[in-house]
Parts: structure tokens; C-alpha cells; sequence
């Protein structure tokens, strides 16, 4: 028996499978992308934030989804143009454009809102007298509530990540403790896919198509914003940012606390004007990372492909046959919603583990055969 050749198999199968369920995790990637633009998950949840904002400050309830419709309507936010009807049953289906928005354009927009929805017979001064007040504390109320929208967001998404992943291991009709078999027995299916998985491994990452994540992409922000601003590049302090919040609320607010450390040293520095380009700079960057992955999703398909790996291939005689139910392909394919559920992250890191597993046996091997040519 050839130890040193079952546990090569053995990582070949581990490479393999992992292999296999990065790719199908890349497709649960795009298609969440896809139906959080479709659903604009982001901007409904801004809306019922600021909905319920308006609630608790203003103590409007019957006025709150008009008003947070006014709100996200007004030139303050608005890039792409104005809706003629934001609290319009259309409107409020296909969603607000607005995703993000500005706490410092807040107090304008609200402001604005509160005029156009006052009634005529009112005071013009009462008017700007209440919007004032409530404008101060929305303005005051809404860091809090930013940091809790995003949570809520990251909820959502979870959930839709759950569902994509069922649609995807449910229609390519995936069953991992199949794969893990088919991988076992059959050594050129093996070999194919290794192959693939070590392209993967020497891309550095760049076909695994991670997750978009703010954190990905602030160092690149950073980056720009030193070129734009030598000398930030020049300060200590600089290095004291990590720029791994788990969301886009917590890096600004950690590169806000860096740039106050940096008043002292550099006294000519526009604190707010640089907050704000590295604001730009991350979304940039983090727009960039999702169209990338789009493309990677298609790439991923097409990989798939070769492992006779494709879109509902047996149809419904997978689940059910003449013999009847098929519950070792239900249960199967129920472990690999679970395994997808985890992410391309996830599995892109267990592929690197597994690759350095595979080099470490290789040395290992290679030393042992060396001390037995010497004797």
C-alpha cells in the first residue's frame, strides 16, 4: 500500500470538493446581487428607517411614510432625478433610488419635506420653527439608526443568501455527498477539477469572487485619499486605521476618529472634505467589486460546465422517480444549501488550507525520499 499516494487522493478529493462548492458559491454570490437590486433591499430599508425616525422624533404616524418619501425625493439626495410621485403605490413598489444618505444634507431635506407637506392655512414661521426642531433631532437620532440599518441590512441579506443558495444547489441539482463520491471513484474528474482549483489558488483570489465587504476595499480608498493628500501619507497616525468594520458605517466612523487625532499635526487639514472623499472612494471602489463579481459568476458557469455540472440536468426524475422519492438526493442537496450557505469567503480560505496541507505532504515526501537515497 502506497501511504503517500492514498493521502494525495485523499486532498484531491478535499481540493476538489472545495473547488466545487466555491463555484457554486459564486453563483449564490451573483444571484444575490441580482435580486438585492431587484428588491433595492438597501433603499426599503433606508425608507423604513427613516420612517420610523420620523415616529420617534417628529410623532407623526400617519404622516411618516409621506414624509420619509418626501424625504429621500428631495434634491438633497437625488441624482439621478426626482420621482413625480414618491408615495405613489408604483413608486413604493419598484422602491426608493436613494440607498444612502448624506446625515449632513439631512436637516435641508427635512426642512424641505415638512414645507411642502404643511398645510396652507399654517403660520409660515410655526412651520419653520417645528421642521427646525425636528431636523435637529433627527439629525441628532440618526447616527444610532445608521448603525442599526446596517445590521438590519446584513439580516436581510442572510436570509437571501439562504434562499439563493437552496435555488442554486435545489436547480443545478448538487448533492454533496454525490460530489464526494463522484470525486473518490473517478480520478480524471479528480484531476480536472484540481486542476482548476490550483488556477483558482495562483489567481490570488481573483477568480474566487469574494463577497463584496466594505473592508475589501478600504484599503484602496485609503490609498487614493494619501494621493490626493500627501500629507497624511507623512503622519503616523494614519496607520492607526484598520479599516475592518464589519460595515461601511463603522470604517467611516473609525476614519473620522483617525482624522480628529490628526488635527493637531496637521492644522491646515480639511477634516471634513478628506471624510468625504474617502466616503466616495469606498462606495467607488465597492460598486467596482460587484461588478466584478457579476463577471465571475459567468466565468464560474462556464467552469462548471466541464465538470457536467449544469443547470437542472436530470429534471424532476432527481427528486422523484418511478421508484418514488428520492430522499438520498433530497438530503444531499438540503447538506449543500447549508455548505453554500457559508460563502465564497469560506470556502475560498478552506481551498488555501487545503493547497498548503497538500504542499506541506509534498515536502514531506520529497525530504523522505531524499534520506532513503542517501542510505
Amino acid at each position: 500500500m502506497n501511504i503517500g499516494k492514498d493521502l494525495f487522493d485523499i486532498i484531491g478529493v478535499l481540493i476538489g470538493f472545495v473547488a466545487v462548492m466555491l463555484l457554486l458559491s459564486l453563483l449564490v454570490t451573483g444571484l444575490v446581487q441580482s435580486v438585492q437590486a431587484l428588491l433595492r433591499t438597501r433603499a426599503r430599508n433606508l425608507r423604513k428607517g427613516i420612517e420610523e425616525l420620523i415616529r420617534i422624533v417628529a410623532e407623526k404616524k400617519d404622516d411618516s411614510k409621506k414624509l420619509a418619501g418626501d424625504i429621500l425625493n428631495s434634491n438633497s439626495f437625488l441624482v439621478l432625478g426626482k420621482q413625480k410621485n414618491p408615495n405613489s403605490y408604483l413608486s413604493r413598489a419598484i422602491g426608493s433610488p436613494v440607498s444612502y444618505i448624506d446625515s449632513s444634507k439631512l436637516p435641508e431635506a427635512v426642512h424641505a419635506a415638512f414645507m411642502e407637506a404643511a398645510p396652507k392655512q399654517r403660520d409660515a414661521g410655526e412651520i419653520e420653527s417645528e421642521s427646525s426642531q425636528i431636523s435637529e433631532k433627527m439629525s441628532k437620532n440618526w447616527p444610532l439608526l445608521e448603525r442599526q440599518l446596517e445590521k438590519q441590512f446584513i439580516k436581510y441579506i442572510r436570509i437571501i443568501t439562504l434562499v439563493c443558495a437552496l435555488v442554486v444547489a435545489f436547480s443545478f441539482q448538487v448533492s454533496a455527498p454525490d460530489v464526494l463520491n463522484r470525486l473518490a471513484i473517478d480520478p480524471d474528474l479528480r484531476s480536472k477539477i484540481v486542476s482548476e482549483a490550483m488556477t483558482i489558488y495562483e489567481g490570488g483570489g481573483e477568480k474566487a469572487g469574494l463577497v463584496p465587504a466594505y473592508r475589501d476595499v478600504s484599503e484602496q480608498a485609503l490609498i487614493e485619499v494619501e494621493k490626493k493628500y500627501p500629507d497624511l501619507e507623512k503622519c503616523e497616525k494614519i496607520e492607526q486605521f484598520s479599516g475592518s468594520g464589519k460595515t461601511r458605517y463603522d470604517i467611516l466612523e473609525e476614519f473620522g476618529e483617525v482624522l480628529e487625532s490628526l488635527r493637531s499635526d496637521i492644522p491646515n487639514l480639511d477634516i471634513n472634505e478628506v471624510g468625504n472623499y474617502f466616503k466616495e472612494q469606498l462606495d467607488n471602489f465597492y460598486q467596482e467589486e460587484e461588478a466584478q463579481n457579476k463577471k465571475q459568476m459567468r466565468a464560474a458557469l462556464d467552469t462548471l460546465s466541464k465538470f457536467n455540472i449544469g443547470f437542472w440536468p436530470d429534471g424532476w426524475t432527481f427528486y422523484k422517480d418511478k421508484r418514488g422519492i428520492q430522499w438520498q438526493n433530497i438530503i444531499g442537496v438540503l447538506v449543500t444549501v447549508v455548505l453554500l450557505s457559508f460563502g465564497a469567503p469560506f470556502w475560498y480560505e478552506r481551498l488555501k488550507d487545503v493547497v498548503k496541507l497538500k504542499d506541506a505532504l509534498s515536502k514531506g515526501i520529497k525530504k523522505e525520499d531524499e534520506k532513503k537515497g542517501n542510505t
